[in-house]
């Protein structure tokens, strides 16, 4: 193999050997308010890094879903600015929405884990990859009664790029209309 195609090859570089765990709490400001969290960051703007996220894992407060119409959405974005939680919104990485449905007519109600866990390590490329700046977590309930709170638990590998790449990156996370 010559030089030209040995730096073909090499985009991307692992700068981990082992997966780094990232860990964020966040509670909302107020019950039933769209609420962001930044996640701490492990390199500096000037850095061409990415995460590769392999799993996240996510806790809510279950005790809050006590009605029917009781709601907990929650995931990670790459922006704080927008106001509702769809699959339409760009920046939303992962998205994930717990409902409280009763059944019958006494109306019982079932209760689940706690936890979801998002193993995108089956991804071709060994899970999502994500410029490191800005990261956030999110959560938002409808009609609970107090506000909800969600821990986030994130294990990825740091991933150096080439000025070149770490742009093609952050260009194909924009959608365009």
């Amino acid at each position: 193999m010559n030089i030209k195609e040995e730096k073909k090859m090499a985009k991307t570089a692992v700068t981990d050997k082992y997966a780094n765990v990232m860990i964020n709490t966040l509670t909302e400001s107020a019950a039933n308010t769209l609420t962001f969290g930044e996640l701490p960051q492990v390199t500096t703007l000037l850095e061409k890094k990415a995460y590769l996220i392999n799993r996240v894992d996510y806790a809510y407060s279950l005790q809050l879903l006590i009605a029917d119409t009781d709601k907990f959405s929650f995931g990670l974005s790459l922006s704080s600015r927008w106001t509702d939680i769809s699959l339409s919104e760009p920046s939303i990485i992962d998205m994930n929405e717990i409902l409280c449905i009763a059944s019958g007519a006494a109306a019982s109600l079932r209760a689940d884990d706690s936890r979801v866990t998002r193993d995108f390590s089956t991804l071709p490329g060994g899970g999502i990859l994500v410029p490191t700046r800005p990261l956030y977590s999110f959560c938002k309930g409808t009609n609970l009664a107090a506000a909800g709170g969600l821990i986030t638990k994130i294990f990825f590998t740091v991933i150096d790029l080439t000025p070149a790449d770490y742009w093609d990156l952050v260009e194909s996370l924009q959608t365009y209309s």
